[in-house]
C-alpha cells in the first residue's frame, strides 16, 4: 500500500475532477492525504482522504475582478503575487510533512507549489491538468487580454525580482507565466480527450488524454424537480468563481421566461435569488444544483466555458451555448464551436434576444445535438479515472 500526497488547486473545477482519482487510489489500497483549502474539506473528507488546509490565496490574487474587468489586467502583477503564495504553501506543506515519508506526489498542473513540493521531496510526480493542455501559443489564446510586455508593466522589475528569488531558492528554471501557469509532471494526465484537445499533436507521450473524471458528487441530494421526464430541460450556470453575472443571470430570464420546459438557473453562493429581475414560473433557482444529475436530462447547457461544466456537458451529450468569462473559457468556448457542437457568445455584446434565437437555433438544428454526441462519445472511451489510475502505475511501483 503505497502513501500518497495530493495538492489541490482551490476551485470546483480543479478538485471535483481529482476526486475520481483519489477515490480509485484509494480502492486500490493507496493511502491518501490531500491539502486544499477549507472550502472543499468535507468533499475532500467524504472522498476517504485526509484533508489537510492551505490559506485560500484567491482573495489575495482577486482573479475573478481582475480577469472579468473590461481593462486589460496586468499578467506580471498576479504572478508576482501568484509566486509569494506559491511560497506560502510550499513552506506550509514542507513544514507538517518534514517528518512523513510519501510514494509520489499528484498536484494540480496549474499549481506551481505542488511540482516544487514533489521536487523538493525528490518523489515522483503526476500533473493533473484540469483544463487544456497548454503550450505557449494556447497559453496566449488562454488569457489575451493579460499578456501585457515587460517593457509596458510596472510590476514587472518586482515580478523578476520574485522571479529571480524563487528560482534560487527552490532549484527551478522559471522564466515565464506559462512557466508558472503550467508544470508538467512525469506523467501529466488531461482530463480531457485527444479529439477536444487543441493541438493535440503537439504534446508528448507523457500528457495521457483520459477524459472527464465522473464522480456521483458526495455533498448534494437528487433534486425533486427532474421528476417529469418527459420535460425539455435548459440549464444556465456561470460556474464557481466567475459566476457573479447578474446581468447575464436576467438577460436569460427575459430570454427563457416562455420556453415551453423547464429552466434550471444555478447563481451561485455569492448571488441571491431575490437580486434576481423576477423568477418566472418555468424557472428554478439555486444557488448549487447537483450538475451531474442535471446534464444528464438537459437538451441545452448555457455556461460560461469552463472546462469542467464543458466537459461534463459534453459527456452526457448536451449541446452548449457559451458565454466565457475570463481565462481558459474562451478557448473552450472556439473549440465547441470549431467542433460543432455550440455556439459561442460574445458576453460583451449579448441581449435577451440573441440568447433567445441562439437557444432555439441550437435546439432546433440537429447537427449541433449530433457534434456534441461526437465529443461525448471521444470523452467517455478515454477511460476516465480509471484509465487515471492505470496511468500512475505504469510510472510509480505499485506496494504490496
Amino acid at each position: 500500500m503505497g502513501k500518497v500526497l495530493v495538492i489541490g488547486f482551490p476551485g470546483e473545477g480543479h478538485v471535483n475532477p481529482s476526486l475520481g482519482i483519489v477515490k480509485e487510489l484509494m480502492t486500490q489500497g493507496e493511502k491518501v492525504v490531500y491539502y486544499g483549502i477549507e472550502d472543499y474539506a468535507e468533499k475532500i473528507r467524504k472522498s476517504g482522504a485526509e484533508f489537510r488546509e492551505y490559506e485560500d490565496f484567491r482573495p489575495s490574487l482577486d482573479m475573478s475582478n481582475r480577469m472579468t474587468n473590461e481593462e486589460s489586467y496586468d499578467r506580471y502583477e498576479i504572478m508576482n503575487l501568484f509566486l509569494n503564495e506559491s511560497e506560502n504553501i510550499i513552506t506550509k506543506i514542507m513544514s507538517e510533512t518534514k517528518h512523513e515519508t510519501y510514494d509520489y506526489v499528484l498536484y494540480d498542473y496549474h499549481l506551481l507549489a505542488g511540482s516544487a513540493v514533489a521536487d523538493l521531496l525528490q518523489l515522483p510526480k503526476v500533473s493533473l491538468c484540469t483544463t487544456f493542455a497548454l503550450n505557449k501559443e494556447l497559453a496566449t489564446c488562454m488569457m489575451p487580454s493579460g499578456q501585457t510586455e515587460p517593457d509596458q508593466s510596472s510590476f514587472y522589475p518586482q515580478f523578476e525580482k520574485s522571479l529571480n528569488k524563487f528560482n534560487n531558492q527552490y532549484n527551478t528554471q522559471l522564466k515565464d507565466s506559462i512557466d508558472i501557469m503550467s508544470n508538467p509532471g512525469d506523467i501529466t494526465l488531461v482530463f480531457t480527450s485527444e479529439f477536444f484537445q487543441p493541438n493535440v499533436s503537439e504534446f508528448t507521450s507523457e500528457y495521457k488524454f483520459i477524459g472527464p473524471s465522473i464522480v456521483k458528487r458526495l455533498d448534494i441530494e437528487d433534486p425533486s424537480y427532474l421528476q417529469n421526464e418527459n420535460e425539455k430541460i435548459i440549464f444556465v450556470s456561470m460556474g464557481t468563481i466567475f459566476n457573479q453575472q447578474l446581468e447575464i443571470y436576467n438577460l436569460c430570464v427575459e430570454a427563457l421566461k416562455d420556453f415551453e420546459g423547464k429552466v434550471i438557473l444555478s447563481i451561485g453562493k455569492n448571488t441571491k435569488p431575490e437580486e434576481l429581475a423576477h423568477i418566472p414560473e418555468n424557472f428554478v433557482v439555486k444557488q448549487y444544483v447537483p450538475q451531474l444529475e442535471i446534464l444528464k436530462r438537459a437538451d441545452l447547457f448555457i455556461t460560461h466555458g469552463g472546462m469542467n461544466s464543458s466537459s461534463e456537458g459534453l459527456y452526457y451529450d448536451t449541446p452548449l451555448v457559451v458565454i466565457p468569462m475570463a481565462v481558459d473559457q474562451f478557448m473552450v468556448g472556439d473549440r465547441v464551436q470549431e467542433l460543432g457542437a455550440g455556439v459561442k457568445l460574445d458576453k460583451n455584446n449579448v441581449s435577451a434576444e440573441l440568447i433567445k434565437k441562439t437557444v432555439n437555433d441550437v435546439l432546433t438544428t440537429h447537427t449541433y445535438k449530433q457534434h456534441a454526441q461526437q465529443i461525448g462519445e471521444s470523452l467517455r472511451s478515454a477511460g476516465g479515472y480509471k484509465q487515471g489510475v492505470k496511468e500512475i502505475f505504469n510510472v510509480v511501483p505499485v506496494k504490496a
